[in-house]
């Protein structure tokens, strides 16, 4: 599912039988992970040129907001595009 992730749709998604991934449609990368107990993780997914796909846990919800993940995943994706893996340092 893609969605602009916002505190809003975090609240109100219901978990699955299994885990439920929702990207973000506004910056590629940003995701939401609900578990099947419930529990709301915010991550950015990327890659370093040619290398695999790396996920950064950024925090859960409701002690880590849309907002501030979606920050923190700007963040993240300025160091990817200048070479930073965030996830080996």
């Amino acid at each position: 599912m893609q969605a602009k992730l916002t505190n809003a749709l975090v609240k109100g998604m219901e978990p699955g039988a299994q885990d439920v991934n929702i990207t973000d449609a506004l910056l590629a990368g940003f995701e939401l992970r609900i578990r099947p107990s419930g529990v709301r993780v915010f991550a950015f997914r990327y890659r370093i040129q040619g290398g695999r796909q790396q996920r950064l846990k950024l925090g859960n919800y409701p002690a880590l907001s849309a907002d501030e993940a979606r920050k923190r995943a700007l963040i993240a994706a300025a160091d990817v595009a200048n070479g930073i893996d965030v996830v080996a340092r």
